[in-house]
């Protein structure tokens, strides 16, 4: 008995038409983006654009793509803490690294509880924007760019919040 198999149209895949209405959820936060960035003035930004060369890209597309970009997790660069502090055994040696030690001591009942005291602060939106967001390290050079990038991850993080909390 031969076993039948579908086959590729390549030609065909290439010329079908996605509609993203049919193929994102009603709660996905593509969606949400989309819906937030309609309704923000771009009009400075507009103004912003010279009149000569080539057909530019929307703004409301570029916008979209960078708080949608922001908002979702970006590939980890670095072990997450539960990880790290799970892998340590016995106590230190007295020239251990400082972040070996400090691992240990967060291992202790007092250090718990310290770090137990922290969860009060901001730590956990800080937490939140380094793990689920993945934000570790500024891609931009300079006071002001940095500044401009770290509101950018804020706001998507805010979207986020804002995406999960909003009702239907």
């Amino acid at each position: 008995m031969s076993r039948k198999f579908k086959t590729a149209n390549y030609e065909e895949t290439l010329n079908r038409t996605i509609r993203l209405a049919e193929a994102l959820p009603e709660q996905h936060l593509a969606r949400f983006v989309v819906d937030l960035v309609v309704q923000l003035d771009l009009s400075q930004i507009y103004a912003q654009y010279a009149p000569q060369g080539g057909e530019a890209i929307a703004p409301e597309i570029l916008l979209g793509l960078l708080f949608y970009g922001y908002a979702t997790r970006r590939e980890a660069h670095h072990q997450d803490w539960l990880s790290f502090f799970r892998e340590l055994g016995e106590p230190p040696v007295e020239d251990a690294s400082t972040k070996v030690k400090m691992a240990y001591k967060l291992q202790t009942e007092i250090g718990q509880a310290i770090y137990r005291l922290q969860k009060w602060t901001v730590e956990p939106v800080i937490g939140i924007i380094k793990e689920v967001l993945g934000f570790r390290q500024f891609s931009l050079r300079g006071l002001a760019a940095a500044a401009g990038e770290w509101c950018l991850v804020c706001l998507a993080f805010n979207l986020k919040c804002m995406h999960t909390l909003w009702p239907v």
